[in-house]
Parts: C-alpha cells; structure tokens; sequence
C-alpha cells in the first residue's frame, strides 16, 4: 500500500493536492487476498480521489470492519 501511495503523491503534488494516509491499528501488515487486485482498486480510488479533487485534500483511512454473518 505504501508503494501505491507514494506513486501517486508525485501526482497528487503535481496538482497543489495534499494526499495522506492512514492505517489503523488494528490492521495486521498482511492482508489476506489478491495483492495485485487490491493494490490496483486502491489505485483507482486515488486517482479518482485526486482527478475529481476541489479540496486541494485527499485522505486515505485503512480500518477494520467486523463483518457480521446472519444465521
């Protein structure tokens, strides 16, 4: 993840746009899942984020949600 937001902050700078994030702590450092399908998600939703941005501001948070299942 850290790698995808330093990639875009250059963007992000270009623009006069402040990019920041932050990870929870109650999230592990390893994620379970498809590492190229998130990383390329996140991307899109930053981009999007800066692209569409007027508040010279974009913040990424990263938390945790419990996930109820119903019986």
């Amino acid at each position: 993840m850290k790698d995808t937001i330093s990639s875009l902050k250059e963007i992000a700078e270009d623009r006069e746009i402040s990019l920041s994030y932050n990870v929870q702590d109650n999230i592990n450092d390893i994620v379970i899942g498809d590492s190229c399908l998130l990383q390329t998600i996140l991307s899109q939703l930053i981009s999007g984020a800066i692209r569409v941005n007027k508040s010279c501001q974009v913040d990424v948070i990263v938390s945790y949600l419990l996930r109820r299942i119903e019986r």
